[in-house]
């Protein structure tokens, strides 16, 4: 004899279940990182331990080893969520772009967008970065670190393209240029100033106008006139 199940009930239960256990294992590893992020920002990176910041999370060690395989990898998942920026959280003016060209509003526009984003990464500890710089050079390519910053970068990258795409179709910016390229060319100045800033070479004021100056220099030329 057989015995016939609703199976669509059955199922939406089942399925209840699983997603409440995915949003549980969510909870926690959000609950660990949160944790570590202070940890990481009070004390020095090599005194740490997994120990410290379970009871920050105040949840066992061995829960926090469920979720990762080292305090390396709670460290570089921790920097990624900083990283991770909400671009649509950097709120930028466009109505700039629909007022007569007679001041570069395109590039003012593009500059106070990386100034935005240069001033979120700026207040991350610089100690706290260039650990993660350490272990990113060391790397063994087994927890993919780098290709998971990586992403991030080319997050940004693709911010940029959209608000230079955005100024070519205003009629602010020439068309006869590449905007991812330029984005790349952007992404690379932000870049080497941030590691100026990062090692001493500049200070923030120092940087700002470094930045500022670069940008305008390699955008000028192509507004629309």
């Amino acid at each position: 004899m057989f015995i016939i199940i609703n199976c669509d009930e059955y199922c939406k239960k089942g399925d209840n279940m699983t997603g409440r256990r995915e949003k549980k294992k969510r909870e926690i590893k959000d609950k660990i990182i949160k944790a570590a992020e202070v940890v990481f920002f009070e004390d020095d990176y090599e005194k740490i331990t997994v120990s410290e910041i379970a009871n920050r999370a105040d949840i066992g060690v061995g829960t926090i080893y469920n979720y990762f395989k080292s305090k390396d990898d709670i460290f570089v998942s921790t920097m990624k969520t900083m990283f991770d920026i909400d671009y649509s959280d950097i709120n930028i003016n466009k109505e700039l772009l629909n007022k007569p060209n007679e001041n570069n509003e395109a590039v003012d526009l593009i500059v106070k967008y990386n100034f935005k984003i240069f001033l979120k990464i700026s207040k991350i500890p610089k100690v706290i970065i260039k650990k993660l710089f350490q272990i990113m050079l060391n790397d063994d390519g087994k927890t993919k670190i780098l290709s998971e910053l990586i992403k991030l970068d080319f997050k940004y990258i693709y911010e940029i393209e959209k608000l230079i795409k955005f100024s070519q179709e205003k009629g602010k910016l020439k068309s006869n240029f590449d905007a991812y390229l330029m984005a790349e060319t952007i992404y690379s100045i932000v870049g080497i100033n941030f590691a100026m800033f990062m090692y001493n070479v500049k200070n923030f004021d120092e940087t700002m106008i470094d930045l500022e100056k670069k940008i305008r220099m390699v955008l000028n030329e192509y507004v629309a006139k």
